[in-house]
């Protein structure tokens, strides 16, 4: 506790230096009042996020530059049409298609309407550069691929960004999002990415996390879904000490859709901790959600997915699934999918499972010829395949299944074949 407050009060004596607009001295507030998020809060019960912020926080934003060599290694294989270099923008990487309005503003400009807990206000606090992307009505621009990496400077310090989109009615959008950094030091990452998916539009946001092995990564997606549009959400993770990945979703227009599906596999001591919150605001809207996790060693996994059906929000279709696959006896997953539902005339549904692989399954796959070794990788990948499989774009479908090859199965598959 007292160290938990040592932090608390080091923040805050840094924030007083800070010249912050009315919205963000609001966020300030209310952060004065709540500090870091910690256990005894319902929404991070398993989490103790103050652990996981060096002693000698510097939250003051950091400056730092990397080489076009740099830049191209840490891409692994990304082509970015916009790279973030410790919370802000580098024009010398940034090359946005047709079809897509570019802004940068120094006040934020989003839907104050949404909740926040203190990370989300800390990110407010923190920001310097609010980034806008508009994705013009009736176009199609292609994949938007973003990257955001920090520098070695950027040690003990909290890398703050925040990005609005705006997809304007009947265009197709597809973004995806890359947070990677230098495999060094202890660093933290508060990102934000707001949508506004306007009438009739097709939206897909993909958020790929791989930061560094002691890295902090705390990312929200806030979107409001408005009438006959569609979210597609994926979030992948497979690095960082400690990931938090908030997912809020309002569907307000009836024939508003929202999928929102994820996967993160973890090793070592790895813990993630994902939270989504879909709101059902009027009738006859539909929500459809899978979290898969694999966790090895003794990483520990963690999913809260709440769906609300509003009063008078009628014929909603929602469902909402997590399934846990455990690889080693000290792994640990926590799940909570929940329903609070206002309304009469709905069809929901939600389940979890924890569990390891089939022995039915494994001596099925043994009774067709095919070894031990080879039946544990088959059921592994098909385990994780389901998942990629909700990835609409297919490049980002493909990069993924070789990302999680290299950084996750490929180390899986060998220790299997050394136990076979």
């Amino acid at each position: 506790m007292k160290e938990r407050e040592e932090l608390n009060k080091n923040i805050l004596d840094q924030m007083m230096s800070l010249n912050l607009s009315s919205d963000a001295q609001k966020a300030f507030d209310r952060f004065k009042l709540q500090g870091l998020p910690h256990k005894k809060l319902e929404d991070y019960k398993y989490t103790n996020v103050d652990a996981f912020f060096p002693k000698a926080l510097n939250i003051k934003a950091v400056a730092g530059e990397l080489t076009n060599d740099q830049v191209t290694k840490l891409a692994r294989g990304i082509k970015p049409q916009l790279v973030l270099i410790n919370g802000k923008v580098s024009n010398e990487y940034s090359n946005l298609p047709d079809g897509v309005e570019f802004q940068i503003s120094d006040s934020f400009t989003g839907n104050k309407d949404f909740p926040t807990d203190s990370l989300e206000d800390l990110n407010l606090i923190l920001t310097e550069q609010f980034i806008k992307l508009t994705i013009k009505k009736d176009s199609s621009p292609g994949i938007i691929n973003i990257l955001h990496l920090n520098t070695a400077e950027a040690i003990n310090s909290v890398g703050a960004s925040r990005l609005l989109v705006n997809i304007e009615a009947n265009s197709v959008a597809r973004i995806a999002e890359y947070f990677n950094s230098p495999d060094q030091g202890s660093y933290n990452r508060n990102h934000m990415t707001e949508l506004t998916v306007a009438k009739n539009a097709n939206a897909e946001h993909v958020k790929v996390v791989t930061e560094g092995a002691e890295s902090f990564h705390f990312g929200s997606v806030k979107a409001t879904v408005e009438a006959n549009a569609c979210l597609h959400s994926f979030t992948f993770t497979t690095g960082g000490k400690l990931s938090r990945n908030n997912i809020n979703i309002d569907l307000v227009g009836a024939g508003a859709r929202g999928e929102v599906n994820g996967l993160y596999a973890l090793r070592g001591s790895q813990q993630c901790d994902n939270f989504s919150h879909i709101n059902h605001k009027v009738e006859r809207t539909e929500s459809e959600q899978l979290f898969k996790a694999v966790l090895d060693d003794v990483s520990h996994g963690i999913f809260t997915g709440k769906i609300i059906v509003h009063r008078d929000a009628q014929l909603v279709d929602s469902s909402q699934l997590n399934k846990n696959l455990l690889l080693s006896k000290k792994a640990h997953a926590d799940t909570r999918p929940q329903l609070e539902v206002y309304a009469d005339d709905v069809k929901c549904a939600h389940g979890a499972t924890v569990g390891q692989l089939s022995e039915e399954e494994l001596f099925y796959l043994e009774s067709r010829a095919i070894s031990p070794r080879d039946a544990k990788i088959m059921l592994c990948h098909g385990f994780v395949q389901e998942a990629l499989d909700k990835i609409k774009h297919v490049e980002t479908k493909k990069y993924l299944e070789n990302l999680l090859y290299t950084e996750y199965e490929e180390d899986i598959h060998q220790r299997m074949r050394e136990e076979a």
